[in-house]
């Protein structure tokens, strides 16, 4: 069964027992759910990004 296909019908379900309250009670967590590990991981390539940016330095130094 396709993921949105099932996403789909669950809220499908929320809406129709309980209504919009409801899929919003569900909803507001699972979006902040899966969006939180992907903030979280932010810092650590922005650590990556300065390293890459010091090697690229370096090069250039030792290239002029």
């Amino acid at each position: 069964m396709n993921v949105g296909a099932a996403i789909a019908a669950i809220a499908f379900g929320l809406f129709t027992t309980g209504g919009f309250p409801l899929l919003l009670i569900v909803l507001v967590p699972a979006i902040i759910w899966i969006l939180w590990p992907i903030f979280q991981k932010e810092p650590e390539s922005n650590g990556w990004c300065r390293d890459l940016q010091r090697e690229i330095e370096e090069k250039r130094r030792q290239q002029s």
